[in-house]
């Protein structure tokens, strides 16, 4: 696969989207019975997360032959010309263990490098936004795009420190100088829905240092869709320096 066509990408959107619903449908059904697999210093694993994930493998599976990523499993690199499912079950695992209402499904496709579309399912609310290339970007069926705003000053950013983040004084007082230009910094937990809020036009950056693919493919996927422009700096093992933004705003040189 060269290049998805716009009926193509259409179609795989709804594959997306049924595997999206599927890995909702899992979260709500084990929110108030999962158990805690494993516990780090700063993360955290749970029964929920695998379990959906197999929701939403078991759809893709059927639907497609793509190789699948996904954050709960082991992952070869991908391949220049190779066409991939990029999947995180639960993006914001500490926010759904503590019932905080900031986290969902995160599922994308892309070739190689190159995003081809993106599906998040907010599972709280029970939202779903799409979009990809030649598609617009939908939240539940209605269209959506990047904010207009140009000014700085005027401007919110999503941010945050995943896991293994530097978190030394000179690295957070390095962030702190960079992000001193936005009238708000926001950090909610969940790149995905993060990055998803840039794409609906709430906020107009996201940014963020070392953070997984699978936390971000699919919201970056809707950024571009819906008119805004993404800066990914990769790093090692999956991971990457992350600036997103409207397109309106001029922020690489202060984050990047």
């Amino acid at each position: 696969m060269a290049h998805c066509g716009t009926s193509e990408t259409a179609q795989f959107i709804q594959i997306a989207e049924e595997a999206c619903r599927a890995g909702m449908r899992s979260l709500k059904s084990t929110k108030n019975s999962f158990e805690v697999i494993s516990q780090s210093d700063k993360d955290i694993k749970l029964s929920a997360d695998i379990a959906a994930q197999s929701a939403i493998i078991q759809i893709l599976q059927q639907k497609s032959s793509f190789r699948i990523i996904s954050e709960e499993q082991k992952n070869s690199p991908i391949t220049d010309n190779e066409t991939v499912w990029i999947v995180d079950p639960l993006d914001g695992t500490l926010n759904f263990s503590r019932d905080i209402p900031f986290y969902g499904v995160s599922i994308a496709l892309w070739k190689g490098d190159t995003p081809i579309l993106g599906v998040i399912g907010d599972s709280f609310y029970d939202e779903i936004t799409s979009g990809g290339i030649g598609q617009s970007v939908t939240n539940n069926s209605k269209k959506t795009q990047v904010s207009s705003q140009t000014d700085i000053a005027q401007s919110v950013l999503a941010t945050g420190f995943p896991v293994q983040s530097d978190l030394s004084n000179n690295a957070l007082n390095s962030l702190f100088d960079s992000i001193r230009a936005f009238k708000k910094v926001r950090m909610f937990g969940s790149a995905a829905l993060s990055l998803r809020l840039v794409a609906q036009g709430k906020i107009e950056a996201y940014f963020e240092k070392n953070i997984f693919l699978w936390d971000v493919a699919a919201g970056i996927a809707l950024v571009k869709a819906a008119g805004g422009s993404v800066k990914m700096i990769p790093k090692d093992n999956f991971k990457y320096d992350v600036l997103a933004t409207n397109g309106q705003i001029a922020v690489e040189s202060i984050l990047l």
